[in-house]
């Protein structure tokens, strides 16, 4: 055995050439001196065995070659695939190939082959299909901001063509977009990193919550937590969905915000507010609080609650079962956060005081009538003196004339809806005062009424209290208030009693001025009042002497009165005496006034006043006061 002196190849003895490098095999000492001896011993063998060997190395040699030539063919066809390769795989890695494809799908609204090509920028969060649809409506309803995205991205990818970085970073001077590239073993890759945008949203509606257009739920708004960060979001349109449910509203709605910046505030606002429910009573009677259609459970009054989902189309109504029956503020609006319960007048409460006031006709006739006045013991005593003066007046002048006619009747009234006052009073009864508007016709007169005089009714506006007793509603005052309501709708009734008339009758009475002159006299204190409420002089002037100074006086008093808001009430009228004084006559009285201010605040005055009367063609006038 033998090996090759170039490469270290083992070779066969009998081998020339090395069957790995070509090489001729030289042989050793030994070998040749063995040679020697061996030649000589088969000299005549070698001779004949020569040409078969010559042929053998041939074949040796030709198949080395051949051999090489294939890894050669093998080698140079491996390189040209490599370089191939290369050449193929930068052109299809370029980044400008890249930018043109993601340009291309933005136009063309190919948001399958944008997804999973876009990330945040803080994040590295792969972006959703659904927001790259957002973010690319966002960019070409910019057309501008469009355009200079184009610019950005291809001056960033020729910036990458230039850059031998394995990562080249632009988030520090682009504003919407950059091209993040990294290096592969065979294959670079790209990705598009979007600047993201980030929403406060602040609320201070406890319990609030929050969920985005995929209908998850982000945060429960507190007084603790009041605002939240949503984000990364991309810019564009966003729904985000605020719902509550709470003890006295149920609220779902979904507000759209555009985002345009990388950080914005979003404080939503909704019709949501506060009540203050005001009652100036107590009760333990069965209730109901509904606010816009909705009823409120276990109402809390006189103290803040809610929210409640208000608008300008928002009402509420409060009802309560009193031993009269149902009362109820009726359907009202809410145009304030201090809402005040009053009551209305409905018709079943309408009827039962209508039964009161009917009562009530009755009774004061009957007293005027018969001069009792213990009938009026229900009322209280501020009313009850009142008609007593009153009526002590009338007979008086009864007593002192020989021939006198009173009269005194009530016929429709009309109850006004809306409630002056609700509530207990001291002694624990339910009180109500109403506005009521009703027709009162008094004679009083020297000569017998005539049908006309008996029909002369006119129109009073009072508020009467009534007091709820024994299971019905009673007359107990009617007050002096300033302003009376003008209500569109009155609950209407009439009194059906009778006539009350008084008379004496003596011929010569009519010719007395002692008798005539308390008359006379209290007519113009009547019409006096009439004519400053209505703010007419017409209405006192006939009985006031043309050209006289109480008649320039009344006239400036009825105009001044008027004009200033005032009104006045006549509570009570006596004539103290009459007497004579040289062409006419000195008439003194005692009178009690209630005056009304435009303010709202009411005086009672009583005041004596001497009036001077004088008799012109069969007449009697007043012409001065003192």
């Amino acid at each position: 055995m033998k090996f090759c002196s170039e490469c270290g190849t083992e070779l066969s003895d009998s081998t020339a050439f090395c069957s790995n490098c070509g090489r001729k095999v030289e042989s050793s000492a030994s070998d040749q001196s063995n040679h020697s001896s061996e030649q000589s011993m088969k000299s005549n063998q070698a001779e004949t065995n020569q040409p078969t060997r010559q042929k053998e190395k041939k074949e040796d040699f030709a198949t080395f070659i051949k051999r090489h030539k294939m890894l050669l063919s093998i080698g140079l066809g491996v390189a040209l695939v490599i370089l191939a390769g290369y050449f193929t795989l930068s052109f299809i890695n370029s980044p400008d190939r890249y930018v043109n494809g993601v340009v291309d799908a933005i136009e063309a609204d190919d948001y399958e082959s944008l997804a999973g090509s876009m990330y945040f920028a803080d994040t590295e969060e792969e972006i959703s299909k659904e927001s790259i649809e957002v973010y690319v409506n966002y960019l070409k309803e910019n057309k501008n901001r469009l355009d200079q995205v184009k610019r950005d991205l291809q001056e960033q990818s020729e910036l990458l063509e230039e850059d031998d970085q394995t990562i080249s970073d632009f988030s520090t001077y682009w504003d919407e977009m950059y091209l993040v590239k990294k290096d592969g073993f065979l294959k670079d890759t790209y990705r598009v990193y979007v600047i993201p945008s980030y929403v406060t949203i602040e609320s201070t509606l406890d319990g609030l919550m929050l969920s985005n257009d995929l209908e998850e739920d982000l945060h429960t708004f507190s007084e603790r937590e009041s605002s939240f960060e949503v984000g990364p979001l991309v810019r564009g349109f966003h729904q985000f969905t605020f719902t509550y449910e709470g003890e006295w509203m149920k609220l779902e709605e979904q507000r759209e915000h555009y985002i345009a910046d990388k950080s914005e505030y979003v404080s939503p606002e909704f019709d949501v507010d506060y009540l203050t429910f005001e009652t100036g009573f107590q009760h333990d009677y069965e209730e109901k609080l509904i606010v816009s259609g909705n009823e409120v459970s276990d109402p809390i009054f006189n103290e803040e609650i809610g929210p409640f989902l208000l608008d300008e189309q928002s009402t509420y109504e409060y009802q309560v079962d009193f031993p009269w029956g149902t009362m109820s503020t009726g359907e009202q609006p809410i145009d304030s956060e201090y809402v005040r319960l009053d009551f209305q007048v409905n018709e079943e409460l309408a009827e039962q005081l209508a039964d009161g006031l009917q009562n009530h006709y009755e009774t004061v006739l009957t007293s005027f009538e018969t001069r009792d006045f213990s009938l009026l013991e229900d009322m209280n005593a501020g009313l009850r003196n009142s008609y007593e003066n009153n009526y002590e007046s009338m007979y008086g002048t009864f007593d002192s004339n020989d021939e006198w006619y009173s009269g005194l009747h009530y016929k429709n009234f009309n109850i006004h809806p809306t409630m002056m006052s609700f509530g207990k009073d001291d002694q624990g009864e339910w009180h109500v005062t109403v506005p009521v508007t009703e027709e009162e016709m008094i004679v009083n007169s020297y000569a017998e009424p005539s049908e006309s005089d008996l029909a002369d009714y006119r129109n009073n506006n009072r508020h009467y209290q009534l007091n709820y007793r024994d299971g019905e509603w009673v007359v107990v005052d009617h007050l002096s208030m300033f302003g009376f309501p003008d209500s569109e709708q009155t609950f209407d009734y009439t009194y059906d009693g009778d006539v009350r008339l008084l008379e004496t009758t003596v011929e010569e009475a009519a010719g007395d001025p002692g008798k005539v002159i308390p008359v006379r006299v209290g007519e113009y204190v009547e019409h006096l009042v009439e004519a400053i409420n209505a703010g007419d002089y017409s209405l006192v002037s006939p009985y006031i002497l043309s050209d006289s100074s109480l008649e320039s006086d009344q006239r400036s008093l009825v105009k001044r009165l008027y004009e200033a808001g005032t009104t006045e009430e006549l509570k009570s009228f006596e004539v103290l005496s009459v007497e004579e004084s040289g062409d006419g006559w000195k008439a003194k009285s005692r009178e009690e006034i209630t005056i009304n201010y435009e303010s709202g605040k009411s005086e009672t005055n009583k005041y004596e006043w001497t009036y001077t009367v004088v008799e012109k063609d069969g007449e009697y006038f007043l012409s001065k006061i003192e």
